[in-house]
């Protein structure tokens, strides 16, 4: 046969594996009556790339509330309904998705987020959850807050030194919630280049290699981004030589009666974890910490500024309250609290989540889905449903408060609020995040103000696949 012939017959065989795929599917699916864009013979719905599927999410509401497509015939389910995210949340549905399989490839697959919590045991995910949570009870948080203060008096003076000129507040929140990170952590002083390593992995994160649900595209990517990792890896592995040094210096009487203080020395004095799993979960920390803190309290920020009401109110509560903040000092901030859980809300930096259906599962609206399909919590669709939310497109941190809100309990389900997820596998530093955003919003707000610059792009949120990140927030910073 000659070579015309081989690629004839290669050519065969490829579409009579696309005609089989696109019949078995059909067949599996003639049952199912769920609404979503066009589908087409063998290529199903015509999804081309990152702007196509934000787009799908953005327009979920004209299909309802779960809505079906099919990019090159590859079934996904995207739903908004609360009883299916408690579902997701709360139980062993699936496992994680085949997305957060590249990711953990890309990154470290020992990194918690990573690690399979499906099955009845929850191991090994259980074992390193419950040695983590060590670093975030309310007793370890209320010891951290004098280095979060101190954090913010630094941050605050770097703003002062600034006195009327143009700020992008990305930048400074991204640098200083990497700070508080490192010190948290246990790693020391982050040098700049780390910084910026760590946000040149946070942009790949929308990458099409992550995006093809294989783990050989996150293992490419990684090697596409193998500098920023060198500088990455060299940080993080020289940090934990140094703890285990200093550690090997104690007695065994200093050890049983220390009281460990971040999360380097708590993961090592387990004996639980090697190298290349504490490097795993601080990857992830320093991750969490500049996806989730540093995206969202420019944000933030820029809201509360946006509404003069809102905040003259906030400047108003924010100085009644001492300072420096100790931890129980955090829950007099309610009104400014309320601030912040409306722009998570609103400008959550998790757009979605995603599970892979090992079994098939009736979804809340009593429709059964075929094992094989991708399930996708939209978390923004539900932040945004009139059906849990009075006015959910206006800016309204009072709606959290039951007194202040007519009486009315806002969201009208309690799992259409879930910016942490909720349930077992709720984030760890939520609670963490709240000190952060409180304490920094009280030294900004009460010794600076803000004025937003004219800009097209001031305020943008750019939204990738599953991820929202503000583009700019500049102001120009005054003294009060």
């Amino acid at each position: 046969m000659d070579a015309t012939g081989i690629t004839a017959s290669i050519v065969a065989l490829l579409c009579g594996a696309l005609i089989f795929r696109d019949i078995n599917l059909r067949l599996r699916w003639r049952n199912v009556n769920l609404p979503g864009p066009p589908r087409y013979p063998l290529i199903g719905s015509l999804i081309v790339n990152a702007r196509d599927i934000m787009d799908m999410f953005k327009n979920q509401s004209r299909f309802g509330t779960v809505s079906a497509f099919f990019p090159l015939n590859n079934p996904i389910v995207l739903t908004s309904d609360p009883e299916d995210f408690k579902r997701i949340f709360t139980t062993n549905i699936a496992p994680k998705g085949s997305t957060v399989e590249s990711l953990g490839q890309y990154l470290g697959p020992s990194g918690i987020v990573f690690l399979d919590h499906n099955g009845p045991e929850m191991t090994p995910w259980k074992t390193h959850r419950q040695a983590i949570d060590q670093a975030f009870r309310v007793s370890s948080l209320r010891s951290f807050q004098h280095a979060i203060q101190k954090h913010a008096e630094d941050f605050v003076q770097r703003l002062e030194s600034q006195d009327g000129k143009e700020v992008d507040m990305v930048v400074e929140f991204r640098r200083i919630v990497l700070n508080i990170t490192s010190e948290l952590v246990g790693a020391g002083d982050a040098p700049a280049e780390f910084l910026a390593a760590m946000t040149d992995l946070i942009w790949s994160l929308d990458s099409l290699l992550i995006r093809t649900h294989l783990s050989i595209g996150g293992i490419y990517l990684k090697w596409l981004k193998r500098r920023s990792f060198k500088i990455v890896d060299n940080f993080l592995n020289e940090a934990i030589r140094a703890k285990q040094a200093e550690l090997a210096r104690l007695t065994d009487e200093e050890l049983l009666g220390r009281q460990s203080n971040n999360l380097l020395e708590l993961l090592l004095l387990t004996g639980q974890f090697t190298p290349k799993q504490i490097r795993d979960h601080l990857v992830i920390f320093y991750l969490a910490g500049l996806d989730t803190a540093a995206s969202l309290l420019p944000s933030a920020l820029f809201q509360i500024v946006q509404h003069p009401d809102v905040c003259r109110r906030a400047v108003a509560e924010l100085g009644s309250v001492r300072s420096p903040l100790a931890y129980d000092d955090l829950k007099k901030l309610r009104y400014t609290t309320h601030c912040v859980e409306e722009s998570l809300r609103m400008r959550g930096p998790i757009i979605v989540t995603a599970r892979d259906l090992d079994r098939d599962y009736e979804l809340a609206c009593g429709q059964v889905v075929p094992s094989g399909t991708m399930l996708l919590a939209h978390l923004h669709a539900v932040h945004f449903s009139e059906e849990w939310w009075t006015e959910p497109q206006k800016y309204n941190p009072s709606r959290f408060d039951k007194e202040e809100n007519g009486g009315v309990v806002e969201p009208k389900h309690p799992f259409a609020y879930v910016p942490f997820a909720a349930g077992p596998r709720i984030c760890i530093g939520r609670n963490l995040f709240f000190s952060e955003a409180l304490t920094l919003l009280h030294k900004t707000l009460t010794r600076l103000s803000f004025e937003i610059i004219d800009h097209p792009d001031n305020g943008v949120v750019l939204e990738g696949h599953g991820l929202s990140i503000p583009k700019m927030v500049k102001f120009r910073v005054m003294k009060r």
